[in-house]
């Protein structure tokens, strides 16, 4: 099997197989690209005083399992106020990007890389996703937390 994959399009179902290959060796670099649409494109350029016109998304299988292992433990999460990400909630992924409640620039990453935060409330929660601009002109998923948020009635 080849150790590379990248597809051009999202749909629900290459979600599934990103998370499904997470799980396993099988594909070491696959992933999938998007585009960003205007609305969220205008958004990222106020926010980040930037021109994104040639960008767009990647989710890839290392963010996933990165994802997955740090912030995937329901007691490790509990502890930080967070509830702890399932692969349902990778499918999320999709609409938190294209259709946010605020996007805010969260400065640079370890590697030095900006990055962006995406929010937007699901579920009477704030689902987090931090995305990571890289090079290659893709807005790469880089992570994702959940925030338990009150209940209000």
């Amino acid at each position: 099997m080849e150790n590379s994959k990248i597809e051009d399009s999202l749909t629900k179902e290459s979600i599934i197989r990103l998370i499904e290959l997470a799980h396993t060796n099988e594909l070491k670099n696959h992933a999938v690209k998007f585009p960003i649409n205007d609305e969220v494109k205008a958004l990222l350029e106020e926010e980040m005083k930037y021109n994104f016109d040639e960008y767009s998304f990647q989710i890839d299988i290392y963010a996933i399992k990165h994802i997955l292992k740090e912030h995937g433990n329901e007691s490790k999460e509990d502890t930080r106020g967070q509830i702890a990400v399932k692969d349902e909630d990778i499918l999320l992924v999709f609409d938190v990007l294209q259709f946010p409640d605020l996007i805010l620039n969260s400065g640079k990453n370890k590697l030095g890389k900006e990055t962006i935060t995406f929010i937007k409330q699901v579920d009477n929660r704030y689902v987090i996703i931090q995305e990571v601009r890289t090079g290659l002109k893709t807005v790469a998923l880089n992570s994702m937390r959940i925030f338990k948020t009150k209940r209000t009635n």
